[in-house]
Formats: C-alpha cells, sequence, structure tokens
C-alpha cells in the first residue's frame, strides 16, 4: 500500500481489551432463591471469585504487556498493517505518518491515499482474495515520508473479524532502502561487465580443496583454453617455460601473504602463440582465517608490453646512436689527418718501412669502412633510396661472401616471388652480407652435422613481429629470411643482438657493428629486423623491407673525373677548425703547387675569399665557429663567382643541403682524391 495509507500512529492499538465489569456483589447464586445461603457455602464462593478476580487481573495485565510487545513490534518493522472492510474502507491501521488525522482516517477508501494507476492493482488484489481465499502479493509505488518516493511489497488476505464480518487485512512493508541497495548493486555490476568488456579482464576463482576452478568468458579468450585449469596445471603447462619459476614462486607468495600482483610473463596458447599477461591474486579465507578460495583477474596486456618495449628500445638505440655519432665524428676527423699524411709519408720513407705504411693504409681504410657503418648506424647516413631486386641484391651479397665461407656450409636460395624493393643501392648488399657472415661464425661454432643457410626470398603481408615484439605497422613488404643451423642464442643474448659493439665472440672475430648496421640500415629504409632464436634451435633474421613498384634501370656508366696536374695556378680556400685535418690538407695540396689559404672561422673565411677573388675551390667544413658553414654560402657565391663551393664533412648531406653546393667531400680523403678534385677545371655556375 502506498505511504500515504501509513497514517495510524505508533502508539494506537490494533485492538482495545474488553474492559473488565465490576464483579464486587456479583455472587452467583448457590441457595434456592429466598433462603441465605449456609455461611461455609458463601465463604467458599467469596473464595472462588476472589481467586477468579486475581485470575482476570493477570490476563489484563498479559494483555497489556502484549499490546505494549506489539505496538514495539509495529514501531520497529518498517511494515503498515491495515484492516478493511468488504467495501474497501479503511477499519483499523497500525501507523500514521505525520499530518494525518486517525479520525479523519478511518471509515475513508483505500483509494483516497493511493496514485490513481495503482488503485486497479489493489482491486484486482483483493477480488482474488475473497474469490480464492490465497494471500495475494504486490508491489506498489507512492509516497513515502515528507512526500518522497516510496516502494511497498504489499501482502493481504481475506480475513473475519470478531463479528463474523468479512474483511480485508493488507501488511505494507516499505522496501524503498533495499530497492535502492538492488538498484546500486545493479548498476555496481553494470559499470563491473562494462569494465571488464572495455578492459578484457579474466576472471577466475579456485576452490583450494577441490582445485575447482571457474573462468569467466575473458578469461578463457585470454588462455585460450576450452577448459579451465587450476593454479599448478597453470604454471606448469600453460606458462612459457621461461617464467614458469618465477611464477611458481609468485604463487607461494600469494599464499603467505594473502594478495600479489604477478609481474608481466608469457603465456603460451594451444595454437602456439605467446602472449604477456599480468595478473592479480587474492586468497580468500572463512571465518577462522582457514584459505578456501584463490580468486584473481589476468590481463592480456601484449600490445601495451610490446609497445612499451620498442619504446624503451627506440631510445636506448636513440641514446646509443647518439653517442656513436658523436665518436664517429671525432674518429673520422682523426682519420682526416691520418690518411692524408700517410700519403704524404710513404713515398719518402726507405723501402724497407713500405710494408708497414701499407699496413697502415689499409688499417686506416678499415678505419674508414668502420666509421661508415657507425656513421649508417646512427642514421647520420643519407643515402638516396632506388629501386633495387631482391634476387639481384642477394645474389651480389652472396658473391661477396662466397670466397668467406667454408666449402662444409651450403648456401641455398628459396625465391617464392622477385621482388623490387626500395632503398639505398648498396645498403641492402652490405645489410645482407653481415647477417650471412654472422650466419656463418654461428656455423663454425655448431656441433650440428649439416651446417645450412637457407635465404627465403617473398612477400609478406601482415604486423611484422619476432615472436615476442611487434617491429613495424601492418602492410605488405618484402621479405627476406635468412636462417641458419647454428647452436642458436639465449634470450638474453637475443633481445641485445643489435646493439652496436655488443658480441659474444672472442676478440679479433667481429667489432659487434654488422648486425647494428643492418639493423639501422633496414630501419631508416622505412623497413624493421627481426632475430628469432633459442638455445638448440639455430638463428633466423628477417628483413621486413618497403616494396617498390618502378622498373629497375640500368646502372650509369660511371664518367671519370677531369684532372689536369699541370695546372698549378690555382688556389684553394681551406675552412676547417681541426687544426690536424686543417694541416694535413694544406700540406697536400701546397705540396703539389696549389696556392692554399686557411680560415678557422666563419668571418675569417669570409675576408680570405674578399681577399682573393681569384680563389678556384673552397672546401668548407660544416661545423665552424660562428654557426653552421650553411649561412655563408651565399656570400661565398657573391664574392667568388667563379669558384667552386664543396662541402668538406665526414655526415652524408640530404638532396637539400647537397644543392647549396657544387660537391660534398668525404672526410677522410686520400691524397690522390683531394688532389683529383682539387686540379679539376672551375666552371661559371649559372
Amino acid at each position: 500500500m502506498a505511504a500515504r495509507a501509513s497514517f495510524m500512529s505508533a502508539t494506537s492499538p490494533l485492538w482495545c481489551p474488553p474492559l473488565l465489569e465490576s464483579i464486587v456483589g456479583l455472587v452467583p447464586p448457590s441457595a434456592p432463591p429466598g433462603q441465605p445461603p449456609a455461611p461455609n457455602t458463601q465463604a467458599a464462593e467469596i473464595d472462588r471469585l476472589r481467586a477468579r478476580i486475581a485470575q482476570l487481573e493477570e490476563e489484563v495485565q498479559a494483555g497489556r504487556e502484549a499490546e505494549e510487545m506489539l505496538r514495539g513490534v509495529f514501531a520497529t518493522v518498517p511494515a503498515i498493517i491495515v484492516q478493511y472492510d468488504r467495501a474497501g474502507r479503511i477499519k483499523s491501521l497500525s501507523r500514521m505518518q505525520p499530518g494525518f488525522d486517525r479520525d479523519k482516517v478511518i471509515g475513508t477508501m483505500f483509494s483516497d491515499y493511493v496514485p490513481a494507476n495503482q488503485v486497479g492493482v489493489i482491486k484486482g488484489a483483493m477480488d482474488r482474495a475473497w474469490k480464492t481465499g490465497q494471500p495475494q502479493h504486490y508491489e506498489i509505488q507512492g509516497d513515502g515520508p515528507n512526500g518522497a518516493p516510496a516502494y511497498y511489497q504489499s501482502y493481504l488476505a481475506a480475513v473475519r473479524d470478531r463479528d463474523g464480518v468479512m474483511g480485508i487485512m493488507l501488511v505494507a512493508i516499505d522496501v524503498t532502502a533495499q530497492r535502492s541497495q538492488a538498484l546500486a548493486l545493479k548498476q555496481s555490476e553494470s559499470m563491473l561487465q562494462l569494465a571488464l568488456e572495455v578492459t578484457g579482464m579474466g576472471l577466475w576463482v579456485q576452490d583450494l580443496a577441490t582445485k575447482e576452478v571457474t573462468w569467466n568468458d575473458n578469461a578463457h579468450r585470454i588462455f585460450g583454453h576450452a577448459r579451465p585449469l587450476d593454479a599448478e596445471t597453470y604454471i606448469n603447462t600453460l606458462a612459457h617455460p621461461d617464467d614458469r619459476a618465477l611464477l611458481q614462486r609468485e604463487y607461494d607468495k600469494t599464499l603467505e601473504a594473502g594478495r600479489v600482483y604477478t609481474p608481466p610473463h608469457r603465456i603460451v596458447r594451444p595454437d602456439g602463440s605467446v602472449r604477456w599477461v599480468a595478473s592479480v591474486r587474492q586468497v580468500v579465507s572463512d571465518e577462522h582465517g582457514r584459505p578456501t578460495n584463490l580468486i584473481g583477474g589476468t590481463q592480456d596486456i601484449t600490445e601495451q608490453y610490446e609497445s612499451e618495449l620498442r619504446q624503451r628500445h627506440a631510445q636506448r638505440m636513440e641514446a646509443v646512436g647518439e653517442l656513436t655519432a658523436g665518436i664517429a665524428h671525432n674518429f673520422n676527423n682523426m682519420l682526416a689527418a691520418i690518411v692524408p699524411a700517410l700519403d704524404l709519408m710513404t713515398p719518402a720513407l726507405p723501402q724497407g718501412l713500405a710494408p708497414l705504411a701499407d699496413g697502415a693504409m689499409k688499417a686506416a681504410s678499415r678505419a674508414t669502412a668502420m666509421v661508415r657503418q657507425l656513421m649508417t648506424f646512427a642514421g647520420k647516413r643519407i643515402v638516396p633510396a632506388q629501386p633495387i631486386k631482391a634476387s639481384e641484391a642477394v645474389n651480389r651479397a652472396l658473391a661477396m661472401c662466397q670466397t668467406l665461407f667454408e666449402q662444409q656450409i651450403i648456401l641455398k636460395v628459396h625465391q617464392h616471388e622477385d621482388l623490387t624493393l626500395f632503398l639505398g643501392p648498396s645498403d641492402l648488399e652490405q645489410a645482407l652480407v653481415n647477417v650471412l657472415l654472422n650466419a656463418r661464425d654461428a656455423l663454425l661454432d655448431s656441433p650440428h652435422p649439416e651446417r645450412r643457410i637457407d635465404i627465403h626470398i617473398g612477400r609478406f603481408e601482415g604486423e611484422p613481429s619476432d615472436g615476442y615484439r611487434v617491429c613495424g605497422s601492418r602492410g605488405v613488404y618484402g621479405h627476406i629470411a635468412i636462417s641458419d643451423t647454428g647452436m642458436g642464442m639465449t634470450e638474453d643474448v637475443r633481445v641485445r643482438v643489435f646493439e652496436p659493439f655488443f658480441t659474444t665472440k672472442e676478440v679479433g672475430r667481429g667489432t659487434g657493428l654488422g648486425l647494428a648496421m643492418a639493423y639501422a640500415v633496414v630501419n631508416q629504409a622505412g623497413g624493421c629486423v627481426t632475430c628469432r632464436s633459442g638455445p638448440g634451435r639455430g638463428t633466423t633474421f628477417e628483413l621486413f623491407l618497403p616494396l617498390s613498384s618502378a622498373l629497375v634501370a640500368a646502372e650509369p656508366t660511371a664518367v671519370p673525373l677531369e684532372v689536369n696536374p699541370k695546372n698549378t695556378n690555382r688556389i684553394v680556400l681551406v675552412v676547417e677548425d681541426e687544426d690536424t685535418v686543417a694541416a694535413a690538407t694544406v700540406t697536400v695540396l701546397r705540396q703539389n703547387g696549389l696556392q692554399v689559404h686557411h680560415a678557422k672561422s666563419l668571418d675569417e673565411a669570409l675576408r680570405l675569399a674578399a681577399a682573393h677573388p681569384q680563389t678556384d675551390l673552397v672546401m668548407l667544413d660544416r661545423s665552424l665557429p660562428g654557426g653552421p658553414a650553411d649561412k655563408i654560402v651565399a656570400d661565398l657565391r657573391r664574392l667568388l663567382p667563379h669558384a667552386r663551393i664543396a662541402f668538406f664533412t665526414g655526415q652524408d648531406l640530404s638532396e637539400t643541403e647537397a644543392h647549396l653546393v657544387d660537391a660534398v667531400l668525404l672526410k677522410p680523403l686520400a691524397a690522390s682524391e683531394l688532389l683529383a678534385y682539387a686540379h679539376a677545371p672551375r666552371t661559371v655556375r649559372h
């Protein structure tokens, strides 16, 4: 019943006990009329009446106590008890809401106190109770205390009063608070379900006594198993072999600590896929503190974890690249002084020292190649990309390696599709050679009876990955895989294999730059390199390379630079702030008949250019006191309209930067290369 029907005060009784009429002097007749009773009989009757009076007084007191108890019950229980007559008029009720007058409520119709749309519900329940004699139950909404909305669970039955008149007894319980709690619980469950859908969290419960396990749908999806696994089976079968010891320690810790966050670990699903997951587990105990259940949640964090790995790897490689670039720059300047100095000194050395000079020059040449590799890894080399046939690049790399491989090593190419790739002309061959040499060394150290390298060329469509991390975006790539039957690598070696200067070979067998250079070349071209390996399982390097739709053009024939050594009236301006580099360069040029002026800064370069307008060549270092050399190129063009201007640098330049000058001379330069360019005829720049 609606709250507006709850209008009886807590002090009003449901019934009033009958008033005890005076019984003093009412003596039941015990003698014939007209005759006084015998004395003994009269006394007995008086005693009986007194006993009856005492009994009635006790019953009255018991009734009062029962009434008080009922009042307390009605005041405590959130229920309204109402008695209606057959017509639906209120005869009595247990409590009233503030603002109602009991005298004005009694005798009114129930319909006066409930919303109009609820009247039919109540009337129908009354009719069914009268017809069937069975109690009825329904729920209605009405006004509660202070006019707030309220909900009532109502129970009514047909009853007869003491006079035998048929009526209705109604008990209406205020369930507003319970309904609000149920609604809040439902909303909480909905939010939890939504959170599970958004996060994909897998929930599970294990009975520690029976080992019975329950998974939600997300857990089945994450783990890939149709049937739930208990903790022991999970650790020994589903977890990655390398992570099982960690998980066992964490499981034991959970039983002791009660709640543990398990660090990220790998699972191997039945389809062979490896996923990274993270879990939180908690032990639930009974009222005596005995562990009964293990509950937890697991989330697939593969994408997040791999993204963090890629970011950390990229940051580490970027930091190493910056360090490498700095080392390479300084090393290059040293070589720029060493190489021309060796060229100058070699002719003057005694015949017996010629082999030493030749060895020093070869070492300098190897050092120059190493600097080029360092610059490539650091991303400071800019080589224009062009279409390259994958099969031709592989064949050229094999030709370079053929003489370096032992006869017992089998090399086999599997060409599934001939593709045109898009990257630097010689970069792919160099990257392939470095990977092949690494495979050769792995085979030489392997006891495997068959020493074999397989090269697969084809197309790859999807998301490049090594099984542990994704290295590139989804797309279509040219794919070159190089697999060997060597000893393979441990995981700690595999994750560092592309770091510069990292090597497991003994001293003298490798610099640790080959794979780093291959990684850098492919990465700069817009592709990526992965490594799959394991102890005793060999190694596979996969190169995912950008494709090109262009046709491969024939390689142009090199045109030799025109040299005129007899012309010694040339003026060269060397702008270089490194004294050792400048000294070697100036000495080579002067000893071969050229007039040389040396400037150490931008301002000094402009002053010398203005003083010597007939200058034929300007060799301009890019990093100088006063700023980058690019800022004075226009002024030099104005002061020296007939001179050739060349950047003299250790770094490759972009097309935009290279277009500012007539040539880019890469340090270190041999004396012959330096003189060849210095003696080239000057031209008028249009």
